[in-house]
């Protein structure tokens, strides 16, 4: 638990925890929330969009239900960038620029004299520190109150290792375009595929879409998760909603999972994604993908060379390729770095 508090963040998998009043969850991944039951009876906080995912789910998969959740989750949706008190403690919600609806949190202990933040995972960006940031505040408070300043910073680990350093999210999704674009003037009829897990890959595919102006088809599954989230408040995901083809014969670009994403699927579905017998080029986007094997097939070969710190060709045959994006949805290490020395420094 949180020192000084009975709150856990993303501890689920520990089941009823002794002790704890409020159970706190960053954002609606299974690494973070695996753990719930039908049998949980704690008190959840988290952002409105991560509440609005997990209602649908409890909606539509009953199995998702038995097997996660129950009936019963006593779920409270917090705002973001204003302190609620909870249980004697001020809470504050920040945009984590992880997924739609993962959030930092920001304790605020008043009687200890404390600050800590929280991360979750998070991609760490200079507007996060802009002028009007909640967060430049408490990292940059000349105040000398203790609670003007962050006195305790739990960072997300994932990509803590030195060794880790990834373009920024903007420079990839800059990269992608380029490249589709290419693909696009090469054979206008090229038909564009993104992988996607339930969630999390919005910010991609929307980025693709809005610069080239594609229509989007959304599988059900994806569809209505992202719907949920456009109804939690998720700009981005409001924003890649308008953007649905009437069909996914209609469409120029086309989701589908992440696990279906690979050369045998594509060869098999590409009459399914086209939806009629002929078959089209497809430019296949699988934003996990880290290996180079550059084919002198590309029409943009050159392009993707020079991009190849923010891209990867994971595949390519007749009719077929599939890139992958070196990015990453975690800050990495020199968002740690960065943060610590601001804030302690």
């Amino acid at each position: 638990m949180l020192e000084d508090t009975n709150f856990t963040v993303d501890a689920f998998k520990y089941g009823s925890i002794s002790g704890c009043t409020a159970y706190f969850l960053t954002h609606f991944h299974y690494d973070h929330y695996g753990g719930l039951s039908k049998a949980f009876t704690g008190t959840i906080y988290c952002s409105e969009v991560i509440r609005s995912r997990q209602h649908l789910r409890i909606k539509i998969t009953k199995k998702f239900l038995l097997q996660n959740f129950g009936h019963g989750l006593n779920v409270h949706a917090l705002p973001m960038d204003t302190f609620v008190n909870v249980q004697g403690c001020d809470v504050m919600l920040l945009d984590a620029n992880h997924c739609p609806g993962s959030v930092m949190i920001l304790f605020r202990l008043v009687l200890q004299n404390k600050v800590v933040l929280h991360t979750g995972d998070f991609r760490a960006q200079s507007w996060m520190l802009e002028s009007c940031s909640v967060l430049k505040h408490y990292i940059q408070s000349s105040v000398p109150s203790s609670t003007a300043r962050i006195t305790t910073l739990f960072l997300d680990t994932t990509y803590c290792c030195p060794i880790y350093g990834f373009p920024t999210q903007d420079a990839v999704i800059a990269a992608a375009v380029r490249v589709t674009r290419e693909f696009l003037l090469s054979d206008p009829d090229t038909l564009v595929v993104c992988g996607m897990y339930s969630i999390g890959k919005e910010r991609f595919v929307l980025g693709l879409a809005k610069a080239l102006g594609l229509k989007v088809w959304l599988p059900s599954k994806q569809r209505r998760l992202i719907e949920a989230a456009a109804n939690g408040g998720c700009v981005i995901c409001s924003d890649l909603l308008k953007r649905q083809a009437p069909s996914q014969a209609a469409a120029d670009l086309v989701v589908t999972d992440m696990g279906k994403l690979n050369a045998r699927s594509l060869h098999t579905e590409s009459c399914a994604f086209t939806g009629s017998a002929e078959r089209r080029t497809l430019l296949a986007w699988r934003p996990t993908g880290w290996t180079h094997n550059a084919s002198s097939r590309l029409p943009c070969l050159d392009l993707i060379q020079d991009l190849a710190d923010c891209l990867s060709v994971i595949h390519t045959s007749v009719g077929v390729t599939i890139l992958g994006k070196h990015a990453c949805t975690h800050a990495h290490s020199s968002a740690f770095i960065y943060y610590y020395e601001l804030c302690f420094c």
